[in-house]
């Protein structure tokens, strides 16, 4: 298949693989000679599927969280929330790319908070979780509103 930016993409391959070959490929596969340029591209928007998906992995996070009976029932409910709440705010209409980091970077700052890992795991996690967001600030300002409610709740509790 070929992408409307001339390049060509195996059918069967996930948006976020295709993005990544698009991104990859950029200055061996030009465009080719007779296609529009434009000043700057912006990637296509996630497909319905993928952000389905990843809405899945959030609740499923979710529901881990809340069952982290290590952690206070109140704080484990309100970062679940939040966690369902960032679900909610992944912008169809920003790069897949920036709505897969915040994705799964949250689940599994969630999941590692489930599992009751170590510190310096949850730090690492919680590090590229905060990277994540400060990357997505301009394309998804709801999401990354979301995020940093829930690394602001994770520092009051002292994780």
């Amino acid at each position: 298949m070929t992408t409307a930016r001339g390049f060509i993409i195996p059918g069967d391959e996930s948006i976020m693989e295709r993005t990544a070959v698009e991104f990859a490929t950029a200055s061996v596969c030009p465009r080719s000679e007779d296609a529009p340029a434009m000043a700057q591209e912006t990637p296509p928007p996630a497909e319905p599927e993928h952000l389905d998906q990843l809405r899945a992995n959030l609740m499923e996070s979710a529901k881990l969280l809340r069952d982290a009976h290590h952690l206070d029932p109140e704080e484990r409910g309100r970062l679940a929330e939040l966690i369902d709440e960032l679900g909610q705010a992944l912008d169809p209409n920003a790069p897949p790319e920036t709505a897969a980091n915040l994705a799964t970077s949250a689940s599994a700052l969630a999941r590692a908070l489930h599992e009751h890992r170590d510190e310096g795991f949850l730090s690492t996690t919680r590090a590229r979780l905060d990277e994540a967001a400060a990357h997505a600030e301009a394309e998804a300002p709801f999401a990354t509103q979301v995020v940093r409610r829930f690394l602001d709740l994770l520092a009051q509790i002292g994780i």
